[in-house]
């Protein structure tokens, strides 16, 4: 059977109905649509009033919010918004190279925080990967480590999206000569660089929230890193691990997709870095 997605924007008492009527009908498997993490607890409230003995096949959010209504898990985990960002140590680096309408939203609820701030990359210097390339890549790498100074500051934003001109990678391709994609290639390559550069020359950095796939792929591969240790997630599609090999074992990474999460996705995703990366803290010194 299936719950359709206009069923459930009707609410708890209509999602209920219609698992029954398909209950009654004879169906053993239902399907149930969603589109937010929002809809996914409330089937799972829907579901919990019904008193089914029910078992739940999904990628882990559905799961997660019937055992809590179930009383077999908590509701929210302790992590670093219980307490002030002033009392945390170290920093967050957050690598933006996804240009999309979400991705560019998240980044600017972020830093209206004081405890968060950006450095500006040049998008078209890093695409020729030429002179020019590597001095923006020193240039932004300076100035990141020079933020990172403040002690106020627990959030610096590499970013390429938020302030430069948005730019036609096709057309950019064809003026020097790059194959299809190498732009965007480049451009995800000198943000790994600046990254690289940045942990070189300072042990601060908890952790690193990492926003579109190419992004994620380029930095951690300008780091040596040789694999994932995946621990979890802070949203579906927003998964939370270590760095496995290379110098930066052992560093708290988050990567996500472009298209994925609310406003204040991003908020989440580095206050659960640094309450992971103090659980590391913890655990190596234990």
């Amino acid at each position: 059977g299936t719950v359709s997605l206009d069923i459930l924007l009707s609410g708890k008492e209509a999602v209920k109905k219609a698992l029954e009527v398909e209950k009654e009908k004879g169906a053993e498997i239902i399907i149930a649509d969603a589109v937010s993490l929002e809809d996914v607890s409330l089937l799972a409230e829907a579901v919990y009033s019904l008193d089914w003995n029910v078992l739940a096949i999904d990628p882990g959010p559905f799961t997660a919010k019937l055992a809590e209504w179930n009383g077999c898990a908590t509701q929210d985990r302790k992590s670093a918004e219980d307490q002030s960002m002033a009392d945390l140590n170290g920093k967050v680096l957050v690598v933006a190279g996804s240009a999309t309408p979400v991705t560019k939203v998240q980044m600017e609820t972020l830093l209206q925080n004081e405890w968060a701030v950006s450095v500006p990359v040049s998008a078209d210097k890093l695409i020729p990967q030429n002179a020019a390339s590597v001095e923006e890549v020193h240039r932004a790498m300076d100035k990141a480590l020079e933020k990172m100074k403040t002690d106020d500051v627990h959030v610096l934003v590499l970013e390429t999206c938020l302030t430069g001109e948005r730019i036609n990678l096709t057309e950019r391709e064809k003026e020097l000569n790059l194959y299809h994609g190498e732009a965007a290639d480049n451009i995800n390559r000198g943000l790994g660089d600046i990254t690289k550069g940045i942990l070189s020359q300072t042990d601060d950095v908890q952790g690193i929230y990492m926003t579109g796939g190419d992004t994620m792929v380029h930095t951690l591969k300008q780091l040596g890193t040789k694999g994932i240790q995946l621990l979890d997630y802070v949203i579906p599609q927003a998964d939370l691990g270590t760095i496995l090999g290379g110098e930066h074992e052992g560093l708290v990474i988050v990567g996500k997709g472009g298209l994925t999460g609310e406003q204040n996705t991003a908020i989440k995703i580095v206050e659960r870095i640094f309450a992971e990366a103090n659980k590391q803290e913890v655990l190596n010194e234990a």
